[in-house]
């Protein structure tokens, strides 16, 4: 749950995981934007049943009446030249990844959003973050290796926030309204 400081910022735990410990050290909240079109978008990209289908779009798209915009989840590749049969099968995927959309997307939003606020200093730069990064943030506690020192996270806990983070760049955010398909 969010903790507000003032209207432009809030600050998120991210001790929500299935193995996450609460604890109430600062050290563990990160500030995150407070936006209306923040927070709109998070609250999109957090529950996939808010994507439809629109006439003028292949893509799953959501309302952001935050903006009079709206979220569309599609690929980079999408802007290439694509034979019909592929536009398809893309569009296919997209859809089977918004059955997928949860908190966890939202969670990792607001974690590369933290770290590239961190590390940007021009709105053309990329930030660099680990994987564990996203687990560690997120509560989850690294597993002990055989002699009670140094381990580290599962396989599958490391999949998990890799592949929730892979959807974030196939989100894109546009001013405007689509017609209902």
């Amino acid at each position: 749950m969010p903790r507000y400081r003032d209207r432009s910022t809030a600050t998120f735990d991210f001790g929500t995981g299935p193995d996450a410990q609460p604890s109430p050290s600062p050290a563990r909240l990160i500030p995150v934007g407070n936006s209306e079109v923040y927070t709109g978008y998070r609250r999109v990209i957090s529950d996939g049943e808010q994507f439809r289908r629109a006439e003028d779009s292949a893509w799953p798209v959501a309302d952001l009446p935050e903006i009079k915009g709206y979220v569309e989840l599609r690929p980079e590749q999408a802007d290439e030249p694509l034979l019909p049969e592929d536009l398809q099968e893309i569009a296919r995927r997209m859809w089977e990844q918004v059955k997928n959309l949860s908190d966890l997307q939202a969670d990792v939003l607001d974690i590369l959003t933290a770290n590239w606020l961190r590390q940007a200093s021009h709105p053309n730069d990329r930030a660099v973050i680990d994987v564990d990064d996203f687990c560690r943030m997120r509560g989850l506690r690294a597993k002990l290796a055989g002699h009670g020192r140094r381990g580290g996270y599962t396989e599958e806990q490391r999949l998990t926030h890799l592949r929730a983070a892979q959807v974030i760049p196939e989100l894109c955010t546009a001013p405007g309204g689509l017609t209902a398909g």
